[in-house]
């Protein structure tokens, strides 16, 4: 869907970036929050009950990192790699920042992440009780997280580009306007 999104943008010449984020947002978070809650109530250690609020907009929160280095960031990071001091190569630069930048926040969004778990399992945790959980699982949590990020927004990041690119190339002048654009030629 993001890439109609691009597509559409791009040929109508609005930049694509709020509306990929908005839309990759809406379907991801809530389809990711309502996944984690049934994974929180699955495998809690407590008795099943009712999510809190805190912690469905904890996991929105953590979903929104995800997306916006996944989908936003590398087209913002990119060209500061393409310049001075790094002088990267666009592709590499593109290819970098689509793998990095998605697996880099998850060493930001895994307390997030175990802070709505922990709401959930301990209620009445206060925040050194919180702490602890964090500083215990935060390593497992963060590489587990970087591992299941990694092929999907990463190297799933990657090819998609590069069919989106090369389909555009494909399909020629219907699409050329959009072709040069997303090289960086115009």
């Amino acid at each position: 869907m993001n890439n109609v999104v691009e597509t559409i943008c791009l040929h109508e010449h609005v930049p694509p970036t709020l509306p990929k984020f908005l839309l990759s947002s809406a379907v991801n978070v809530s389809i990711c929050a309502w996944k984690d809650a049934l994974y929180t109530k699955w495998y809690a250690t407590v008795a099943p009950k009712p999510i809190p609020r805190a912690s469905y907009a904890l996991f929105a929160l953590r979903d929104t990192m995800t997306i916006s280095t996944a989908f936003v960031a590398p087209a913002m990071v990119s060209p500061m790699l393409q310049s001075e001091p790094f002088r990267m190569p666009k592709r590499t630069a593109d290819a970098l920042c689509q793998l990095s930048l998605p697996c880099l926040i998850q060493f930001v969004s895994a307390p997030i992440h175990l802070v709505s778990l922990d709401l959930y399992n301990h209620p009445n945790s206060n925040l050194q009780q919180r702490m602890q959980v964090i500083g215990k699982q935060y390593w497992g949590c963060a590489t587990l997280r970087v591992f299941r990020t990694l092929p999907g927004f990463g190297v799933g990041g990657v090819a998609n580009r590069q069919a989106r690119l090369s389909l555009n190339d494909f399909f020629g002048n219907a699409f050329d306007g959009i072709s040069r654009y997303q090289k960086g030629r115009v």
